[in-house]
């Protein structure tokens, strides 16, 4: 078995992912969000996002929103072992 056939979202609409409006879709997006939170492997989903932005520029990755996403790459990095 892949990993991959451990994604929680391989059971639902793929529709469901893509919302036609990020503004207008709140309940649509809390429900793809429910999916991923529940997901084994949503980490390695987020991972795949965040590293491959142009496959993965619209859509709910990794529980996560395009604008989600963006902010997540342009956040200064974390500094491990400070504090």
């Amino acid at each position: 078995m892949n990993r991959e056939d451990l994604a929680a979202c391989k059971r639902e609409d793929p529709e469901l992912f893509f919302p036609i409006s990020y503004t207008g879709a709140v309940r649509q997006i809390e429900v793809a969000k429910g999916v991923c939170g529940r997901c084994p492997i949503a980490s390695t989903c987020l991972r795949y996002a965040l590293n491959n932005p142009e496959r993965a520029s619209d859509g709910i990755w990794g529980g996560t929103t395009p604008r989600e996403r963006r902010a997540l790459r342009n956040a200064p990095p974390v500094l491990e072992g400070v504090g």
